[in-house]
Formats: C-alpha cells, sequence, structure tokens
C-alpha cells in the first residue's frame, strides 16, 4: 500500500508551487511539474514513433515520489523565480 501521509506532503508543495506561479492554470502547473517534454518518443515495432505534442499520457505513469521530487524542485530555496506576468 502507498503511504498515505504522501497525500498532504504532496498537496502542500502543490499549494506552493501554485502561490509562486498565481496565473498558471492548474493543469498547466501539473504539466510544468512534471517536466513533460514538448515531444517524445515511443518504441513502436522495433522503431520509434514519435508522439504528438498535445499527448500527455506519460504523465499517467509519473510516481507519486517523483512528482514530490520535482514539486520541491519548483518550491524549494533553489528554485528559481516565480513565473513573470
Amino acid at each position: 500500500m502507498r503511504d498515505p501521509n504522501r497525500i498532504d506532503r504532496i498537496i502542500e508543495l502543490l499549494r506552493q508551487a501554485w502561490h509562486r506561479n498565481p496565473d498558471w492554470r492548474l493543469n498547466q502547473l501539473i504539466i510544468n511539474a512534471a517536466d513533460v517534454p514538448s515531444r517524445y518518443y515511443k518504441p513502436v515495432g522495433g522503431g520509434l514513433r514519435a508522439v504528438p505534442e498535445d499527448d500527455f499520457g506519460l504523465i499517467f505513469y509519473i510516481e507519486d515520489d517523483s512528482m514530490e521530487k520535482r514539486l520541491k524542485g519548483m518550491t524549494g530555496p533553489h528554485a528559481g523565480p516565480p513565473a513573470q506576468k
């Protein structure tokens, strides 16, 4: 079973990241935190196939601990400045 304590930790990081970037939409924040490349390739029949830029299914597979680290990177002491308006 996954650690239920992760929920409050991740929600708090999400809250901090959103307050740093209040003009971002929720999904924009999540996409940016997930750091999904605008174009990626997946193996298909011995080769690679480009996945369309609007296919963000990759987010589905990001583990919570990985997302937590990415959100910490957006909110921690070494985080860059908040997004400009």
